[in-house]
């Protein structure tokens, strides 16, 4: 899912769809758009550490004030979209609001929804999968006791304290 994102990102940066949208008016902004998108690609393609590190520093931007500018929040939402658990998703939907209205932000805005859902559905498979296991050990346990019953019918047939039916 996230090697999607990455190569999504670094095709629309490649590709100069930031340069298609009227939210990012001239060349100067256009630039950042892609910058952002390279950034959060390249960010991608480096070892676990020195992408928390990225992430650290994101998140210390994040909360200075001033808020990041509007091409600082754009390579902010791009990173936390990109590497995995860099941002809370609560900040990249803030971030997102702040951002002037583009085709680009409108497309990072949906993937940011679709990673939420996403997430949200990994966490109900994962609290299924805990309640699975939880009933596999007391049938396990169930099995075990009723496996002990029958050995011990085995071992003294006639002994059986209950009663016949």
């Amino acid at each position: 899912m996230r090697k999607g994102i990455g190569i999504a990102l670094l095709s629309l940066g490649l590709g100069g769809c930031a340069a298609l949208h009227p939210g990012l008016s001239g060349s100067r902004d256009a630039g950042a758009a892609k910058s952002a998108l390279a950034n959060a690609t390249h960010v991608m393609q480096l070892p676990a550490s020195q992408q928390r590190a990225a992430c650290a520093s994101a998140r210390k931007q994040l909360g200075s004030t001033p808020p990041p500018s509007a091409s600082d929040g754009l390579s902010l939402v791009a990173l936390g979209l990109a590497v995995p658990a860099c941002l809370a998703p609560a900040d990249i939907q803030r971030l997102l609001r702040r951002l002037p209205k583009s085709a680009l932000v409108e497309y990072l805005r949906l993937l940011a929804a679709r990673q939420a859902n996403d997430e949200q559905a990994l966490l109900q498979a994962q609290d299924k999968i805990t309640s699975l296991q939880t009933k596999i050990k007391a049938l396990t346990l169930i099995e075990q006791q009723l496996n002990q019953v029958n050995n011990l019918e085995l071992r003294h047939p006639g002994q059986s304290k209950t009663s016949p039916r």
